[in-house]
This record gives structure tokens, C-alpha cells and sequence, in this order.
């Protein structure tokens, strides 16, 4: 069934399903790095937009400033563009601190890693923040590249499960005959 033949109802749980395994990877983002924050967010380098899919302990005077359509340079952003994860022990001492956490009081610790996408291109960032400085381990490093790779495969996944549907759906031309 194509998302156009599925009832309101249908897309509403394919929906909140994404929302919940996002929400669960976010948190379990910030249990696996001690962090009190974290962050995935989407990002099209090309055009500067960043859109964050899911969070979990943001501070609330992040506020609207999160949802923004544009958030240039952000650590999620850079995070996003790098085929490493972007460690920064204390923004206030990074060379892209003032520059790329503008609009978020409380950043001061940031660890993120790339998502890939289908095709292996960065389509996005998990990141995790503390507003307190602090050297992230190899482990916490380690788990959140793999929560990373999870959501990448999980990306995978969703695209051949598209890919297959259209593939086995009936063309619009044979459902016309068959009535």
C-alpha cells in the first residue's frame, strides 16, 4: 500500500512509529555519553538548512531557536559534513565555538556523528551536549557512532522498503484495467 492509498490513520502510526524510534535513539544517545542533551538533526549542506528530527533533555531556553529552518555553522551542521565524529571538549576555546553555537546558551561540551545515508552521503548528525566543558572517552565516542550506524541502517532499511513497494505496486494504468 503507497503512502497515498494509506488511511489518515495509517500514516499517522507510520509517523508516530518514526517519532518513538527516534525519540529512543535520542535518549539512548545521552545515557551512552553521560550527557544531559542530545540532538539529531538533518542537514542539506548545499542550502545551509538544518532541520532537528528529534531531542531529548534540551534545555528550555533553547526554546524555538532549535526549530529554526537555517542554523549556519552549527556543531550539528559541521558534525553532519565531517566523515569523523566532531569532538569539542569547551566551545568557549574552539575556533568555531562563537561562530557555530550562536543560538544555543548551555553548549559548551559537543560530541557528534555523521549519519550516512542510503547512498553513503551525510544526510544528518546525532549529537550530544553538556553545558559544562568535559573530555568525551573513546567509549562514549564509540557508542554514539554506533547509535549513529543504527540510524543509518535503519535509514537503509526504510528506502528499500519504499523502493519495494513502488516496485510491486500495481501502475495506476493496470489498476484501471482491472476495474
Amino acid at each position: 500500500m503507497t503512502s497515498k492509498q494509506q488511511s489518515p490513520f495509517e500514516r499517522a502510526v507510520a509517523t508516530l512509529d518514526a517519532e518513538v524510534r527516534l525519540s529512543s535513539v535520542a535518549r539512548l544517545a545521552a545515557q551512552a555519553t553521560g550527557a544531559p542533551s542530545s540532538l539529531i538533526s538533518i542537514a542539506a549542506p548545499a542550502s545551509d538548512r538544518q532541520i532537528i528530527r528529534s531531542s531529548f533533555g534540551v534545555p528550555p531556553s533553547w526554546g524555538r531557536r532549535m526549530s529554526a529552518p537555517s542554523l549556519p555553522r552549527s556543531f550539528c551542521q559541521l558534525a553532519s559534513q565531517s566523515p569523523r565524529p566532531l569532538i569539542v571538549e569547551d566551545a568557549r576555546r574552539h575556533p568555531l565555538g562563537c561562530e557555530a553555537a550562536p543560538s544555543a546558551p548551555g553548549l559548551t561540551a559537543f560530541l557528534g556523528a555523521p549519519i550516512l545515508g542510503p547512498d553513503g552521503e551525510a544526510v544528518g548528525a546525532l549529537c550530544v551536549v553538556d553545558p559544562v566543558p568535559r573530555a568525551w572517552t573513546e567509549d562514549e565516542v564509540a557508542s554514539l557512532q554506533t547509535l549513529a550506524g543504527l540510524l543509518r541502517d535503519q535509514i537503509r532499511l526504510e528506502s528499500l522498503l519504499r523502493r519495494e513497494r513502488r516496485r510491486s505496486a500495481p501502475s495506476d494504468e493496470v489498476d484501471a484495467f482491472r476495474r
